[in-house]
């Protein structure tokens, strides 16, 4: 083995051995050991702290860069500190959850965390086998805009209650809830309707005191207590600022929607059925952060009715329902879509 490579090696491990290593003693070690002549060529040391720095930018880079991966099979009742004791050994600096027909929870830690975090895949909260996976980078974007919004709302959550008697009222509802500080209770309705869904808004801090709630019972109904969608977490706080989100279309132009279009279509397969020119396609993402099976297209007023016939026809092998976009889409889906063009 060159005598020569392993004192360069060692000179860049231990820096502070750095005066050991300097061109003629090392000639001096070779000439000893193998009986190199004076004249023997002197081997090129490259400085250690040339090494030793860039390994520490990098190292630091590492350190600062983060990413997500989502928990699929969560239990509805686990909070923070159960997802900590999951990823034991992980440093994880956010969790967030997403729970409307299915449930998710996303953690964010260090990139360099996601080896030791991927050998939990397969272990159990409580009796609940969890999957962990790496986000796409459609999903990481919507994390991200989730990110702000929470920072926006400051130390206050939305909870959603599901299953409550249609007779609740404000008063059952504080007292299912004693001992928590709600300061707003929205009631889910239909028209006038109470569909036994509410919203209350609660301290951060006290979310996994709503939790252990779950399946306990108001009258002879036992109530599901979960965390709100991302969609559902938007349009509380937007309704909270007294407004809504406004979507400014051009005169003489409209939004149409396209309801169950493949979730691998791409931008020229919708441009492609619409058959008209779009100005702007938007890909509707949903609760899950996946294609929601759902496109907005831009279009011309005076194409309108040609991109209607469309309706119900097909997109390879699905059927495609097209109609012009409602106002509440609009103010709901259309922030949270991704912009093909």
């Amino acid at each position: 083995m060159n005598v020569f490579r392993i004192t360069r090696s060692l000179s860049v491990v231990i820096p502070r051995c750095r005066p050991l290593f300097q061109p003629d003693k090392i000639a001096k070690l070779a000439r000893t050991l193998f009986g190199f002549q004076h004249n023997a060529a002197l081997p090129q040391i490259i400085p250690s702290a040339t090494f030793c720095d860039t390994a520490s930018s990098q190292l630091q880079t590492q350190e600062q860069e983060t990413v997500y991966l989502r928990l699929e099979g969560v239990p509805f009742s686990a909070g923070a500190e159960e997802i900590q004791n999951f990823l034991d050994g992980v440093d994880v600096s956010n969790i967030r959850f997403e729970q409307d027909h299915i449930y998710l929870v996303y953690v964010q830690i260090p990139k360099y965390s996601v080896e030791t975090a991927m050998t939990k895949s397969g272990n159990y909260i409580g009796s609940r086998y969890i999957n962990v996976q790496e986000v796409s980078e459609r999903e990481e974007q919507s994390l991200e805009r989730q990110a702000k919004l929470e920072a926006e709302m400051g130390d206050r959550r939305y909870m959603k209650l599901r299953g409550l008697p249609f007779s609740a009222s404000v008063e059952d509802i504080k007292f299912f809830l004693e001992g928590i500080d709600v300061d707003n209770i929205i009631f889910d309705r239909v028209g006038s309707r109470f569909m036994g869904k509410v919203f209350v808004r609660v301290p951060k801090d006290s979310i996994h005191q709503v939790l252990a709630l779950h399946k306990k019972y108001m009258g002879d109904r036992f109530i599901e207590v979960m965390h709100c969608s991302f969609f559902e977490m938007s349009r509380l706080y937007r309704n909270q600022l007294g407004g809504s989100e406004v979507v400014n279309v051009p005169d003489g132009k409209t939004f149409v929607t396209l309801k169950g279009i493949p979730f691998r279509a791409g931008l020229q397969d919708i441009k492609k059925f619409i058959g008209v020119p779009a100005s702007e396609v938007l890909l509707g993402i949903g609760a899950d952060r996946r294609p929601s099976g759902m496109a907005y297209c831009l279009i011309d007023k005076e194409d309108l009715s040609e991109t209607l016939e469309k309706n119900n026809k097909y997109m390879t092998n699905r059927y495609i329902e097209v109609y012009e976009t409602s106002p509440s889409e609009k103010e709901i889906h259309f922030k949270y879509a991704d912009k093909l063009m």
